[in-house]
């Protein structure tokens, strides 16, 4: 539910498109295509394949490629930053820390 309120809210907010998957692997098959997205948010804990994998992948294929890691751990930002996180959000945060990181994002890739 509040993955689904983040992507509605993504949308209307840097009006493009956003989508969003349940677990690693399923969003590592449809970044593997290089004009699959511009700026990834991921969730270090998912199912099938964490997030500093999934990050570790695309920095490989893709090392400008922007990638957000968020974590209700701490601690993780250190990791996230190691493996080439361009930005963390520690969970809980508010939806203007988000916009901010985002909208950073988005007017570099225009």
């Amino acid at each position: 539910m509040i993955r689904d309120f983040i992507v509605n809210v993504l949308m209307f907010c840097v009006n493009r498109d956003v989508v969003a998957f349940n677990n690693g692997s399923a969003a590592w098959s449809h970044l593997e295509n290089p004009d699959s997205a511009d700026i990834i948010l991921s969730d270090v804990e998912m199912p099938v394949m964490n997030g500093f994998e999934l990050l570790t992948r695309i920095k490989q294929k893709d090392p400008n490629k922007k990638c957000i890691l968020m974590s209700g751990v701490h601690d993780n930002e250190t990791t996230a930053k190691q493996l080439g996180a361009d930005a963390f959000l520690a969970k809980p945060f508010g939806m203007n820390a988000l916009f901010k990181i985002v909208d950073t994002f988005v007017v570099e890739n225009n």
